[in-house]
C-alpha cells in the first residue's frame, strides 16, 4: 500500500497531494526533499548536475569563458562533420574548422562544491563526437579537460585530452564515427566549495569539435537548521484585462546546500486550500490565470525537517491594458554622428525603456536615441491603476556618408576658375546639393571675392555637410601722396594689396622702394608714376608734382584747405580752418609773382573763407599761398 501511494504520488503529485491531510503533506514535503538528492543513493551530499545545451542561451546560465570564446557556440545540427545532438535539442561546438591552427579557447562550468566529499570520488563526464570519414578526419583538433579552484587555466590540473579524430589515440582510437562518452575522476585534493571544470578546444584547422550531455557530481554541505525562503516577487504583480500570466521568482532564499527543497503552491485565498503546482528551485511561471491568485513557496531542509515559507499574490483585474504608442513608430533612422532621434511615448503615466543602449535616459516618456547598431526599443508604461502596457519601435542605425570637399586651389585671383570635388566613400544612391545650387559631385566656380562653399551629401537617408573656403586675393590699388622741402620730394606710398613697387619719379630717376625720396632740378611740373604689384595683378597711378619758387608745392598743409570752383571763371573761394586769429593770403601766378596779398580773419569760429576776383586775370594756373602762425600751405586754382 505504501509503495502504491508512493508510485501514485510520483506519477500524479498534484492530484494525490491535494487530497492528503496537512500532516501527510508535511511528510511528503520532506520526502520530496530527500528525492531531490540524486539517485536516492544515500543521505550524503552527492548531487548530480547535467548540461545538454538544450536551452537557447549560450553560454548556459552560470557558465563563463576565458577571454574570447567566439569559436564556441550552441548548435542544433552540425556540419564538418554533419551530425545531430547526442540527445535533446542542442549541443556545443568548437569551430576548429574555421579557427586558425593553434587557436585555443576555453569555456568554464559553474562553480562546483566538493566541500562535503568525504571519502567519495567525484567524476566528470561528457559525450564527444569522434570522426573517421571526413576529409579532415585525421587532423588533430582536440578538447582538453582541466580542473581548478579558480576559473582560470593558471595552475589548473589537466584531467585528460580527447582527440576529435577517432584515428588518434587520445585517449583511445575507435573504429566507427559517432558519439563516445569519456569520464574523468576528480583528484582528491579538490575538496573545497569552489572548483571549476575547464574545457579547452584547440584547433589544428581540421573539422569541428562537438560535445553534449555533460554530467558531474558535487558534494555540497548538508543543510542544517531552518532555511530562509527569502522574498517573492512577480515580474508582473498586476495582470490587467482579466487574464494573463507572469513569472514569480525567489530572491534571498537559502541555496547551495544538499537536502534543500522548494515546493510551490497556489490558492484562490490567503487561507487556502493550497495546491502544489511545481518543485522548480527558484522560479515558476503561473500559466494563464483569470482571477487573483496567491502563491506560496515552502523552502525545506530534509536533514533538519525544518522549513520556511513566503507568500505573495498576483492580482488579476478587469482594468484595460493601457495602449502605449511611440512617436514616431515607423521608419525611424539614426545617422551615425548626427543628432539623436527623439522618441516620445504616450498612453500611461510612468515609462521605462529597454534596452538602455544608446539612450540618454530610460525612465521618461521622451528619450533621445543614438544607438551604434540597429536596435529594437521597448517602452513599458504604467497607468494610474497600476496596469502595464508596452510598445516597440525599431531605430535603424545607418552610416553617415564620409564626405569632404577638395579644391584644385584654395587661393586664387579674381575671376580665376577653381574646381571643387566632393569626395565620398561610395555606397548606395548618393545626391549632392551645393550652396551654389549645383547637384553634381564636381563643380567649377570663379568667385570675385573670398567665398565659403558648402555641399551636403545624402546617402541612405543620412547627410553630411562639408565646407571649403576659397580665398580670392584682391587686385592691388596704387596710390601715393607727397611732401616737399624745396626741391626734395618725399613720397608716401598709400597703395593697397601690393607686395612690391616700381616708381618712375619723372626726373629721370626710378625706385623700387616703398616710400622713396628724390631731388628735382628746379621749378616745374613732373609726372610721377607708381606701379603697385600684387599676388595676382598690378595697378598703375600717375600724378603731376609741381615745384614752385621757394618750394611752393600744390599740397595742403593747413586743416580743411579747399578751393572752389575748379576751374573758376571770375571768382574763386578759398576755405580753411585755423586756430590763429589772422592769416596772410597771397595770390601768385605760376612764376611765383605775387598778384595780391591780404590779411584775413576767421568768418566764424576758426573757419576762414576768402574770395578772390579773377576777372582781370588771363586764363591759366594760379596759386594761393597761406601763412598762419608757423604753418604754410599752397593751393592751386585754375582761371578759365
Amino acid at each position: 500500500m505504501r509503495a502504491l501511494l508512493y508510485l501514485r504520488f510520483i506519477l500524479k503529485p498534484n492530484v494525490i497531494f491535494n487530497d492528503m491531510s496537512g500532516d501527510i503533506q508535511k511528510c511528503i514535503r520532506g520526502l520530496l526533499a530527500v528525492i531531490a538528492l540524486v539517485g536516492f543513493t544515500s543521505l550524503s551530499a552527492q548531487v548530480t548536475n547535467t548540461q545538454s545545451f538544450d536551452a537557447v542561451t549560450f553560454l548556459p546560465t552560470g557558465w563563463t569563458g576565458i577571454g574570447t570564446t567566439n569559436y564556441w557556440s550552441r548548435k542544433t545540427t552540425g556540419t564538418f562533420p554533419t551530425i545531430t545532438p547526442h540527445s535533446g535539442a542542442g549541443m556545443a561546438r568548437f569551430d576548429s574548422h574555421a579557427a586558425a591552427a593553434g587557436t585555443a579557447q576555453t569555456i568554464v562550468t559553474p562553480v562546483i562544491d566538493y566541500s562535503n566529499i568525504g571519502g567519495n570520488t567525484a567524476t566528470f563526464s561528457l559525450w564527444l563526437y569522434r570522426d573517421t570519414t571526413s576529409a579532415k578526419a585525421t587532423i588533430g583538433d582536440s578538447l582538453s579537460v582541466f580542473i581548478n579552484t579558480t576559473a582560470s587555466l593558471t595552475g589548473a590540473t589537466e584531467l585528460g585530452v580527447i582527440a576529435r579524430s577517432a584515428t588518434i589515440a587520445l585517449p583511445n582510437t575507435v573504429a566507427l564515427a559517432g558519439w563516445y562518452q569519456y569520464s574523468f575522476n576528480i583528484p582528491a585534493g579538490f575538496n573545497t566549495n569552489t572548483n571549476y571544470i575547464l574545457l579547452e578546444g584547440t584547433s589544428q584547422l581540421g573539422d569541428n569539435i562537438f560535445i553534449d550531455d555533460l554530467a558531474w557530481v558535487s558534494y555540497p554541505a548538508l543543510c542544517t537548521g531552518t532555511p530562509a525562503a527569502g522574498t517573492m516577487s512577480a515580474n508582473t504583480p498586476m495582470i490587467c484585462g482579466g487574464t494573463g500570466s507572469t513569472s514569480i521568482t525567489l530572491s534571498g532564499e537559502t541555496t547551495g546546500f544538499a537536502g534543500l527543497s522548494y515546493i510551490w503552491e497556489s490558492a484562490s485565498s490567503i487561507s487556502g486550500p493550497w495546491t502544489v503546482i511545481d518543485t522548480v528551485v527558484t522560479a515558476i511561471n503561473t500559466g494563464t490565470i483569470t482571477a487573483t491568485t496567491y502563491y506560496k513557496c515552502v523552502v525545506g531542509c530534509s536533514f533538519s525537517a525544518a522549513a520556511d515559507s513566503i507568500t505573495d499574490s498576483v492580482v488579476v483585474t478587469t482594468n484595460p491594458v493601457p495602449v502605449i504608442t511611440i512617436t514616431p513608430n515607423t521608419g525611424v533612422t539614426y545617422c551615425s554622428g548626427a543628432a539623436p532621434v527623439s522618441l516620445v511615448a504616450s498612453g500611461a503615466q510612468l515609462f521605462t525603456w529597454t534596452p538602455t543602449t544608446g539612450l540618454n535616459t530610460n525612465i521618461s516618456d521622451s528619450v533621445l536615441a543614438s544607438p551604434t547598431a540597429t536596435t529594437r526599443y521597448t517602452v513599458t508604461g504604467i497607468d494610474s491603476l497600476g496596469c502595464y502596457g508596452s510598445a516597440t519601435v525599431n531605430v535603424t542605425t545607418r552610416r553617415s556618408p564620409a564626405a569632404g570637399i577638395t579644391a584644385s586651389a584654395n587661393a586664387i585671383c579674381p575671376g580665376d576658375t577653381v574646381v571643387l570635388v566632393d569626395t565620398l566613400t561610395a555606397f548606395g544612391n548618393v545626391t549632392f546639393a551645393w550652396s551654389s545650387s549645383q547637384t553634381t559631385d564636381s563643380i567649377s566656380v570663379a568667385p570675385l571675392s573670398s567665398t565659403n562653399y558648402y555641399a551636403t551629401v545624402t546617402a541612405g537617408g543620412c547627410s553630411t555637410t562639408d565646407t571649403v573656403a576659397i580665398t580670392v586675393t584682391a587686385n592691388p590699388i596704387a596710390a601715393f601722396t607727397y611732401s616737399a622741402n624745396d626741391t626734395t620730394i618725399t613720397f608716401t606710398n598709400t597703395s593697397l594689396g601690393a607686395t612690391s613697387y616700381f616708381w618712375n619719379l619723372g626726373n629721370g630717376d626710378t625706385s623700387i622702394l616703398q616710400n622713396p625720396v628724390s631731388s628735382y632740378p628746379g621749378v616745374g611740373s613732373y609726372a610721377v608714376t607708381l606701379i603697385a604689384y600684387g599676388v595676382c595683378n598690378n595697378d598703375t597711378v600717375t600724378d603731376t608734382v609741381s615745384i614752385y619758387p621757394s618750394g611752393i608745392l600744390s599740397v595742403a598743409a593747413i586743416k580743411g584747405l579747399t578751393v572752389w570752383p575748379v576751374p573758376a571763371n571770375n571768382v574763386a573761394t578759398v576755405e580753411f580752418i585755423s586756430e590763429q586769429s589772422n592769416a596772410t593770403l597771397s595770390l601768385m601766378n605760376e612764376l611765383g609773382q605775387v598778384m595780391e596779398t591780404r590779411i584775413a580773419a576767421p568768418k566764424s569760429g576758426e573757419q576762414y573763407k576768402e574770395e578772390f576776383n579773377l576777372g582781370g586775370l588771363t586764363s591759366g594756373v594760379y596759386m594761393v599761398r597761406i601763412h598762419t602762425g608757423s604753418k604754410d600751405a599752397t593751393v592751386k586754382l585754375i582761371k578759365l
